[in-house]
């Protein structure tokens, strides 16, 4: 509306406006509104959090928890291939502890 529009010029302005045919909407006209309001709908839904809480909830199916697992099984393995083939590594941490032949063990301080 203009600013300062005296009621009589708006009153001629919304005449001229109800004059003036109602255009035909097409055939999918309230098919593609309610698409819109859908998407719309959708991309609220997506934003923010719900976006985090749906990836986090797909983390929780069988598939990423055995995935995970897995990984985790199989680097357990290679580190302790890894640790049992170096000398060095086993000594630095200690791991003779759990030998058959430990110091500390109750069968070998019979031996002694």
């Amino acid at each position: 509306m203009v600013p300062h529009m005296k009621s009589e010029e708006l009153d001629l302005l919304l005449g001229e406006i109800a004059r003036q045919p109602v255009p035909l909407l097409g055939a999918g006209f309230r098919h593609d509104v309610w698409r819109a309001i859908r998407h719309r709908r959708f991309v609220e839904e997506q934003s923010g959090w719900t976006r985090w809480e749906g990836w986090f909830a797909s983390l929780l199916h069988p598939r990423p928890i055995l995935a995970a697992l897995s990984l985790a099984l199989a680097c357990g393995l290679l580190s302790g291939v890894w640790l049992k083939e170096s000398p060095s590594v086993s000594k630095a941490m200690q791991l003779e502890v759990f030998s058959v032949n430990a110091p500390g063990m109750p069968s070998t301080l019979w031996e002694q």
